[in-house]
Order: C-alpha cells, then structure tokens, then sequence
C-alpha cells in the first residue's frame, strides 16, 4: 500500500526546488517583452515536447487506460504558434529535437507518471503566463496557443490526471512511489538542462 504520505504531497514537496529552479531560468515574464527571445524559448519547448512526448508514449501502461498521452501531446500547439510568428513547417522540423540522453528514462508506469505530473502541471502555470501577454507584451494575438492550454478545459483535465495519481498512489508500493517523484524531479532537471542548451548544437 501507498507510504504515511500521499503521492501528490510528495510530489509538490520534493519537487519545489527543482520547479523553482526552472522558473527562475526561464524568467518567462520577461521573455515575452521580447519577441525575439519569445521564439527563442518556444522553439526550445518545441524540441523538449516532441522528446517527451515520443517517450511517454512509447511506455504503453497507463492506469485503467484514463490517460492517454498522445491525446494530451503539446508539441502541436507550440507548432502552431511558431507558425504563427512566420516559422514555416521546413524550419520547425529543423529545430534540434531531444534524444534519449536528454531525457528522464521513463522505464515503468511510475516515472512515467512522475514525468506527465510535470507535463500536466505546466498547463496550470500558463494559464497566468497567458494573461500577462494579453495585458501587454511582444507576443502578437495567436502565437500563445501553448500557454493558453486546454483552455477552459485546463481545471477539468488537471483534475482528472489527479485521480489517475491517486489511484495509483493508493496501491502503489514504497518503491513505486519514490521512483514517481524521483522521475518528476528529474524531468524538471532535464528540462531545465534543455532550454539552458546552446541552440546552434545539433542533437
């Protein structure tokens, strides 16, 4: 059975650090007063979610099948803002995209939901990102999609990966636990890695 401390208190504790950590190297309310930076950063976030994405799906062993990975892929919005900002599909697949290497070893169904809580997670945080660029940046209407989420579905679908957490949590074992949170912790590591990659290096 599950340890004294549910799944998720130990997944936002022990993953605050390394959370913190990547919002302070991204700096997104500063990024996007600038257009050139903006794009920047989402071509980076382009080559992160295709990565994870391909790896999350090739896990194959979700909960009671409640969460489908490809169905919550966020490349393509990203895809569309680039487009968007004047990308075209010839320079989008050009952009370096992560390899194994640069990427948390999703090997189970518990890393892999440590890795989607972080995926997941995102959405809430740009809904705020969201509304700091409609008050007033350098992003023109349309290039935002990302940030903008499931959009008013972004409550409900958080809610639901949730319970997928906390049945999962409820049977899972003490080793099951501590590699979720441990593969959390990671992806925000990775990622961090990622964006603070020089961009003329060829993957």
């Amino acid at each position: 059975m599950s340890p004294s401390f549910p799944l998720l208190s130990r997944l936002r504790q022990e993953t605050a650090a390394a959370h913190q950590s990547l919002e302070d190297s991204l700096d997104v309310p500063s990024v996007i007063l600038h257009r050139e930076a903006y794009v920047e950063m989402l071509g980076k976030f382009y080559g992160f979610h295709r990565g994870i994405e391909q790896a999350l799906e090739a896990v194959g062993s979700w909960p009671q099948g409640k969460y489908n990975p490809r169905e919550r892929r966020k490349s393509p919005w990203l895809a569309k803002d680039l487009h968007a900002l004047g990308w075209s599909a010839q320079r989008l697949d050009s952009l370096p995209a992560c390899q194994p290497e640069d990427l948390p070893p999703l090997k189970d169904t518990a890393s892999a939901l440590g890795c989607a809580y972080v995926m997941e997670g995102s959405t809430l945080g740009g809904r705020h990102i969201s509304a700091l660029i409609a008050k007033g940046s350098a992003v023109p209407e349309g290039a935002f999609r990302f940030f903008r989420s499931y959009g008013q579905e972004t409550g409900t679908k958080w809610r639901e990966f949730l319970e997928i957490l906390a049945v999962f949590g409820e049977f899972a074992s003490v080793e099951e636990v501590d590699q979720a949170v441990r593969s959390a912790r990671e992806s925000f590591q990775f990622f961090s890695l990622w964006i603070q990659r020089d961009p003329s290096r060829q993957p």
